[in-house]
This record gives C-alpha cells, structure tokens and sequence, in this order.
C-alpha cells in the first residue's frame, strides 16, 4: 500500500504541484505545506533501499550541519528556521527518492507535461485577459501608481504569484523533449505544439536567465547534431520555419493584446536599460560579502522568510545567500556534492545528459537567484537530477 502510494506520489509530483498552485489562486493556503510534508515522510521510507557512498554521507552531513547552525549560531526568530526547513530540507528528498532502489526508476518528468501544458494555457488567457480579482492577487492586494512595479509583478504567472515557476518549469519541458528526441529518439508526442507552448511561456514568463540557457542550449543540440552529421537541409529548413512562426506569433499576441507601454517595459526589461540588475547583484555582494564566516550565521537567517519579519534577506544570489547562513564550510560541502555528481556523470559517459543540463542551469541561475529556498524555482528538480548522477544510469544520456 505504502509503495503504491509512494510510486504515485514521485510520478504526479508535478500534477499536485500544479493543482496546489490552482487552489494558492483561489486564496486556499497550507496546500504547499502539506505537500512538503508529505514529501518527507515518503522520503523516510526509501532510505533503507540505498546502497550508501561517499557524496550521499555528503548530502546527509549538509543537512544535518545546516540543520545545527540555528541552535549553535542563530539568532533570530524559530519560524524562519522552521520554514527555512519546509523550503530548503525537504525539498532535498527528493535526491533520495533519485538515489533509493525502490523510486530511482520513477520519471517525474514523464507526467509533468500534460499538468503544465493545461497551466500555461490558462496562463496565457489570465496574462491576456486578466479578471480584476486575479491582477489583485497577482500584487497581493497591493496597489500602486508605480507602473514599472505594476508591470513587473503582471508577467505570466498562471496560478502562481511571479512567473518563476512558468519560467523554470517551461524550461525544463523544452530540454527534456528535445533531449529525448536528439538522444534517445523518442518524439514526444504532440511535439511540436508543446515546444511551441513551452516557448511561448518562457517568453511571456520573462524570466531572463531561462531564456537566455534555452538558447544556449538550443545553439548547443545544433552543434551535437552537426558533429554527429545528423541534422539534414530539411531538418535546418523546418528549425528556420518553425523560428520565424513562432516570432510571428509573439509579435501578434504582442502587437494585439499589450499597449504600448508594457511593449516599452518589456524591450527595457530584456535590455537592462533600466532595473541595473548587474549592478543589484555587484552592490550585495559588496554589503554581504565582509559578513561572511566560517560556520555562518544560521540556516535560513537570510532566506525570503526573513521578509515576514522585516529582517535582512539576500533574495538575489545563492552564492552570497549560502555562505551568510551556513558559513564558507557548508558552502564548501555543496560544491562538493555538485563536483561529485558532476563528475560521476561525465565519468559514466552521461556528459550530455538531461540531468547535467538542469544542474548547470541551477548553477547559472544561483548567481542572480536563490533556487534552493524558493517553491516556485523548484529546488526539488535539482536534487533529483544531483541524486540521479550518481546511479550507474540517468534519465536520458
């Protein structure tokens, strides 16, 4: 019963993800929570089906450490610590589930894309054709005559409050089809119509970080595919067709349903004509980076939660973020787990796997971003893909 329950549980992760993001719109809370804890208790359950090694000593230390650095070092208020645990812990069960025998074979993958496809496509109706009630959720009832604020908080989103998770989970949907399609030769079925939702989202999503790996990426597939000689004046022609469509469509959605003003905003926002989001990200580190200490300040001192108190929080790099809570010691055993799975994947001839993929996006993404505290940046994504390294066979390589 448990196991049946358990198997579910990993494979629709994703369709309750989506389903608790609906239920958050509709001003039901405690859905996330409930979630997580769910999540860890399954884990408890597959820890005695693991053959044990050297990098998962190294993911139960990194807990247990930063688990210890409230009672020896903090100093602010339980609730933070204790919601820092829900965000940041539990979300790591998620390399045991990847690394125990009894879950390690389980795809969250495979029945992610139908619930994200039916979110991005009401996604798109709310972005279009925003009902008074959902822009007043969107900025959380507060409104203001600041326009670039107002556009800021307005980007597609669907059912949740910014347009992170569109932004990252979009993004993981494009590198998983087109993987299995370039590595594995297996088309997704409906391929194309859920690339080109896919990109439509991450787009409207605007999520520069995403956007900006996905043609990486995509520039990356071409390149694999010339190497290999295996991409045809047919294949580069439809790659063209399909490009110039899929700019046609944005340009006519944009041209048709956003004023002038948000076009403006958005040009700027791509640009960096105005937000200085380098500069944001040089000036904290200066403010941050003289505090930093061996063993840090405390785990989840600094994370979002600390908002909800009106204490200082770094929101907008993990690489500052993780050495002010955990000190440069638990940063230290963090990239180890990170080298570790890196390099027993590309040992294993997995160097181009979905999972390296995903991690070097996380990787990327942590300099602007705090993704191992934050929901909707799905941090339970990165250390599946962490634990799958380390089994002898990945999800598509």
């Amino acid at each position: 019963m448990v196991s049946k329950l358990r198997f579910n549980f990993i494979k629709y992760y994703y369709l309750l993800v989506v389903f608790i993001g609906f239920t958050q719109m509709m001003r039901i809370q405690g859905g996330w929570t409930i979630l997580c804890y769910l999540t860890f208790l399954f884990a408890l359950t597959v820890l005695n089906g693991i053959k044990y090694h050297i990098c998962d000593i190294l993911v139960l230390f990194f807990i247990f450490y930063s688990l210890l650095t409230y009672p020896l070092f903090g100093d602010y208020p339980v609730d933070i610590y204790i919601l820092s645990i829900r965000d940041q812990i539990f979300p790591m069960s998620f390399y045991f589930f990847a690394r125990s025998a009894k879950t390690k074979n389980i795809d969250i993958f495979q029945k992610s894309i139908t619930p994200l496809m039916v979110a991005y496509i009401i996604g798109f109706l709310l972005f279009f054709w925003s009902p008074g009630w959902y822009v007043d959720y969107r900025l959380n009832g507060e409104w203001t005559n600041d326009i670039t604020h107002y556009y800021n908080q307005i980007r597609m989103s669907s059912f949740w409050t910014s347009g992170y998770f569109v932004g990252y989970s979009s993004l993981f949907v494009i590198i998983y089809i087109i993987s299995k399609a370039v590595f594995l030769k297996q088309k997704t079925k409906h391929f194309a119509i859920i690339l080109t939702i896919s990109f439509l989202s991450l787009f409207f999503a605007q999520q520069r970080v995403s956007i900006a790996f996905s043609l990486l990426f995509i520039s990356f597939i071409i390149c694999v595919l010339i190497k290999r000689k295996k991409i045809s004046l047919k294949t580069i022609m439809l790659c063209i067709l399909g490009t110039v469509l899929l700019i046609s469509l944005i340009n006519l959605l944009l041209t048709h349903y956003m004023d002038k003003y948000y076009l403006e905003w958005i040009v700027e926002h791509y640009t960096e004509h105005e937000d200085g989001m380098v500069q944001d990200r040089v000036n904290l580190f200066e403010k941050y980076i003289s505090s930093i200490s061996f063993f840090g300040d405390g785990f989840g001192k600094y994370s979002h939660n600390a908002n909800f108190y009106d204490l200082p929080s770094i929101t907008d790099c993990e690489y500052i973020r993780m050495p002010n809570e955990i000190g440069v010691f638990g940063l230290f055993i963090f990239i180890l787990i990170i080298l570790s799975s890196l390099i027993t994947n590309v040992s294993r001839g997995r160097k181009y796997s979905f999972e390296t993929i995903v991690v070097l996006f996380y990787l990327l993404a942590m300099v602007g971003a705090t993704p191992l505290e934050v929901s909707q940046h799905q941090p339970y994504v990165l250390w599946y893909c962490l634990g799958r390294m380390q089994n002898k066979r990945g999800w598509i390589w």
